[in-house]
């Protein structure tokens, strides 16, 4: 399938730290992560950074709950830069369980309405990410940034899914 990061379909699935960016397509939908399949399983999405989705025919979603699909937790995400020429663009899309939270768009699309550190409009990505220049893409918060950095809840002891270390194996 043409412009999808991960997709999970009839399964309970957990995507967490993963970073997916630069996705781009001509002649479908364009998803970072795609949720859907049966209503009786639960998925966990937690602490991924989606950057930079486009797709000029059809439409673009970062994270994308399809109706009546499975029970999703998204806790620590972050979406942005997401643009569809022809269709609808949303960071978020879908409906997501009670207790996801901690979420970052660039649309206002996440659980916590585009709020993070009490800062709205998170969409400066160059001021909270150390590059996004193509081809020198480097997601890692950037040391200055007092929006999104330790804006995050703690997962160690979440009741779903146990995150102890982030992307780079770290706290």
């Amino acid at each position: 399938y043409q412009g999808v990061g991960i997709w999970n379909y009839d399964g309970s699935m957990t995507a967490a730290n993963n970073i997916i960016y630069d996705i781009h397509t001509t002649t479908s939908d364009a998803w970072g992560i795609i949720l859907a399949g049966l209503s009786t399983t639960t998925d966990y999405v937690y602490n991924n950074t989606i950057y930079n989705l486009t797709a000029t025919s059809g439409d673009c979603s970062g994270i994308y709950r399809q109706n009546n699909g499975p029970i999703v937790y998204a806790k620590n995400n972050y979406v942005g830069s997401v643009i569809s020429s022809t269709g609808d663009d949303y960071a978020y899309e879908g409906v997501y369980a009670v207790g996801s939270t901690h979420n970052v768009s660039f649309d206002q699309t996440a659980d916590d309405y585009n709020k993070a550190n009490a800062t709205l409009g998170a969409n400066n990505y160059e001021d909270y990410f150390v590059s996004v220049v193509t081809d020198q893409e480097d997601f890692h918060l950037e040391n200055a940034d007092t929006v999104l950095k330790n804006a995050g809840t703690s997962l160690s002891s979440d009741s779903g899914f146990v995150v102890t270390s982030d992307i780079d194996g770290g706290l």
